[in-house]
């Protein structure tokens, strides 16, 4: 019988314990924490990554086969899945503007006048309303009764009311989206004043909650009373909370007018500059 060359037998060998490290990462992996598919069907980074306790590294050759769903939009290229931050100066209308959103979702059919939507359970934190002033918004915008239009006028703070939105969504799944009006009667009060950190950690917990539900949330919130040429940099608050935020629109009006602009800036889909028009009978279309 031939011998084998020396190289051919270091072939082997290197083989021999690639494959014993692969078992032992399995073996490890499977002990640390369960995987989501087969550990065979794991990559060899994916298995250490386990083994080691780290967060999932993959390789640019798995991530370019990898199948993802196409995302989900609540208004078909304007507002996509995610966190969404609606900013305007007060008075503007972003309240009618979201309870516009909301009242469509609920019933189905269209928004803002011409925008085709699928109909959505919606949960609206009206946290700057009585139930007084809500109801005589519904009815000046000619809402119909709804039961798959939720809404609440009281509401937890910070991680408390995060906690209730997540306690609700697994008590009604059926929960398509959460408007939150306003940001700052959501957050509350902050002892250390503003700051990128505080504004980075508030909204990334927000966003945490809607990407853990796969639940998109609208947030209501303000503008700076300086202007500026970039949308984004008209937003309140640090830049803390436009770097968390999936999708930004802000809304612009000059007082006592109905023509208004929407610009709308997101990860997921391309800057738009739309124009509304505001009537107080039916809303923004």
């Amino acid at each position: 019988m031939a011998k084998m060359a020396e190289s051919d037998l270091s072939r082997v060998d290197r083989a021999v314990s690639e494959y014993r490290t692969r078992l032992e990462n399995q073996v490890i992996a499977y002990q640390k924490k369960p995987s989501e598919k087969p550990f065979a069907e794991l990559t060899d980074d994916e298995l250490l990554s386990l083994r080691l306790g780290l967060p999932k590294i993959t390789t640019s050759a798995a991530l370019l086969e990898k199948e993802f769903p196409e995302p989900k939009w609540i208004v078909p290229d304007i507002i996509p899945e995610g966190l969404s931050i609606i900013a305007g100066s007060p008075k503007v209308g972003k309240s009618l503007f979201t309870l516009n959103l909301a009242i469509a979702l609920s019933c189905g059919g269209y928004v803002f006048g011409s925008i085709k939507i699928k109909k959505t359970p919606v949960l609206y934190l009206a946290l700057e309303d009585t139930e007084r002033r809500l109801q005589r918004r519904l009815k000046e915008l000619g809402a119909l009764p709804s039961k798959d239009l939720r809404l609440c006028t009281e509401w937890k703070q910070g991680a408390e009311g995060i906690q209730n939105i997540l306690s609700f969504k697994e008590a009604r799944p059926d929960i398509g989206l959460v408007v939150i009006d306003s940001l700052q009667m959501f957050r509350g009060l902050s002892q250390g004043g503003q700051s990128y950190e505080l504004d980075y950690d508030q909204l990334s917990k927000i966003k945490e909650a809607s990407d853990k539900l796969e639940l998109p949330i609208v947030v209501n919130h303000h503008t700076r009373k300086m202007d500026a040429s970039d949308p984004l940099m008209l937003v309140s608050g640090t830049l803390g909370i436009t770097g968390v935020a999936d999708t930004i629109l802000v809304l612009k009006r000059t007082r006592r007018q109905a023509a208004g602009e929407l610009f709308v800036i997101g990860r997921d889909i391309e800057d738009q500059e739309l124009a509304l028009q505001l009537d107080r009978d039916v809303g923004w279309s």
